[in-house]
């Protein structure tokens, strides 16, 4: 048997995107039914992590979601004792040069990088000395975004925008954003929450799994890619948005990017493209939001992803 262990640093909780901590009950309830691999705890914090690698609780793999469970002292211990890390790391933009030295380190420290953003990632030479070890770990929908079961008729003829609008970051959703709020008989609008870290409070908790609920009361939902932060890259990549709006039974407005392609989604099947101003939202999207959410959940499901990282375990542990 294959030893795993899964920690969830507390910060998690906290943050706004809950998927991260979501896909770590994930993948714990699925390693307690694994044939060949087992769940080993050894806590969640620094002090208690430490505490179980001495005490002799030493796994094969830890699978670093968020980098839960990586610090300077763990990972010297994690090397000593041969455990090997797979981490899976989702954002790319970081603020200071402390935010980018700490990314080197755990990127460095790490066995496996599992992005969701890999193509960009490999463009970045920053991080040239990780691209080696890098592997294309695309977002999912968390198995809670096939909870909310509102029906269709049930649903406000609605088209919710939602997320961070930063211009640099965001062009494309703060362009929606303004277009939204000149047409709220098409639009709703869900203001951002802000961010946690820091001891800030966030401007409202719809949030994770309250994210999804409200979601499901709606028939439609935009979505934009992200700009990475270096000036010489452009390219847009797809955030996890994506795959949570369909998940919820939204018919997905996207913006069309090349990664759609890459991922199996179709245009008019899977998704309704929106190109550029001025946007048009005319016509029937129910049979989007069915056929959507089906090819979510049997192609880019959390279920689905645990089983891929599954098998990275299975060849890292050999």
């Amino acid at each position: 048997m294959i030893k795993v262990a899964v920690p969830h640093k507390p910060y998690l909780f906290q943050r706004v995107n809950r998927v991260p901590s979501l896909f770590i009950h994930t993948i714990r309830h699925h390693l307690d039914t694994s044939s060949d691999m087992e769940l080993v705890e050894i806590g969640d914090t620094e002090e208690e992590i430490i505490k179980s690698l001495q005490a002799g609780e030493i796994p094969d793999v830890m699978v670093a979601i968020g980098a839960s469970g990586m610090t300077t002292k763990t990972n010297r211990l994690l090397k000593k004792y041969g455990v090997k890390t797979i981490l899976f790391w989702d954002d790319l933009h970081w603020f200071n040069s402390d935010g980018e030295k700490s990314r080197h380190r755990i990127f460095r420290d790490a066995d496996v990088l599992l992005l969701p953003y890999h193509k960009t990632f490999m463009k970045m030479g920053a991080f040239k000395d990780y691209h080696h070890k890098s592997k294309l770990f695309p977002w999912f929908a968390p198995m809670e975004c096939f909870e909310a079961k509102t029906l269709w008729e049930n649903r406000q003829p609605l088209i919710v925008v939602s997320g961070c609008t930063i211009g640099s970051i965001y062009p494309t959703r703060k362009k929606m954003l303004n277009y939204a709020g000149h047409h709220p008989e098409q639009f709703n609008i869900l203001p951002h929450p802000g961010y946690s870290h820091e001891g800030k409070k966030l401007r409202h908790e719809i949030v994770g799994k309250a994210y999804y609920q409200y979601l499901s009361n709606f028939r439609g939902a935009f979505v934009s890619s992200g700009i990475p932060p270096v000036p010489y890259i452009e390219d847009p990549y797809p955030i996890c948005k994506f795959f949570e709006i369909p998940g919820c039974g939204c018919t997905p407005f996207f913006e069309p990017i090349s990664d759609l392609d890459d991922l199996g989604f179709v245009p008019d099947v899977h998704y309704i493209p929106v190109e550029s101003e001025p946007f048009s939202f005319t016509r029937d999207i129910g049979s989007v939001a069915e056929w959507a959410q089906k090819f979510v959940f049997e192609n880019h499901s959390a279920d689905v992803r645990c089983q891929q990282l599954f098998d990275i375990i299975r060849c890292t542990a050999e």
